[in-house]
């Protein structure tokens, strides 16, 4: 799947548009809609769909977005700043996907890119990979890729603390909770 555009803002929208060249192709703008809508409902997710639009003559899907002018994306944003302005945010992002993990659902393509900052708070966007199937697995392999992105930011120690914040606030049984650790701290070869 091509996105022609992504987030072009035209109006008082952003529109997100998907070249869709096969029939399966239109789940994508699908899911983008589903769970965008239904996290930002949650607060996990920071700008609401309006409507979704599929043009089959021409292979387009349009999920339209409210139009937030002044948004940054994370990851450009924690080159630039303090160390305990890291921390926080990163905290932050880390409590989110707590939150939409917590909820039964996985991102699907998790990482600090998928992260924007909205009035000086983190949100997650980009849902169209995101699936209802909270596979302990899937949860671990997000979060291992998440704990990856951000050590190269504020360190292993300080992300390790954020990491056993996101174990805590993760609404699942301790099982799960021990397989996801045991799963990020054997990718990362610490015992």
């Amino acid at each position: 799947m091509k996105i022609i555009k992504r987030n072009k803002p035209i109006g008082n929208n952003f529109y997100k548009i998907f070249y869709c060249n096969n029939l399966y192709k239109y789940k994508k703008p699908v899911m983008e809609y589903l769970f965008s809508k239904i996290l930002y409902n949650k607060n996990v997710a920071g700008i609401p769909t309006k409507t979704l639009k599929f043009y089959f003559k021409s292979k387009k899907a349009v999920v339209v977005m409210h139009r937030v002018d002044n948004f940054t994306a994370l990851d450009n944003l924690l080159w630039n700043m303090q160390e305990d302005e890291k921390v926080a945010y990163i905290e932050e992002a880390f409590a989110k996907v707590a939150k939409m993990h917590s909820l039964g659902i996985r991102h699907g393509d998790l990482g600090l890119r998928q992260f924007v900052v909205i009035d000086n708070s983190v949100w997650l966007f980009d849902f169209e990979s995101a699936q209802f199937k909270f596979f302990k697995y899937m949860a671990a392999r997000e979060i291992y890729d998440l704990f990856k992105n951000t050590k190269k930011f504020i360190g292993y120690e300080s992300t390790n603390k954020i990491f056993r914040k996101y174990i805590q606030n993760l609404k699942a049984s301790t099982y799960t909770k021990k397989k996801i650790e045991k799963y990020v701290y054997k990718k990362l070869q610490i015992n």
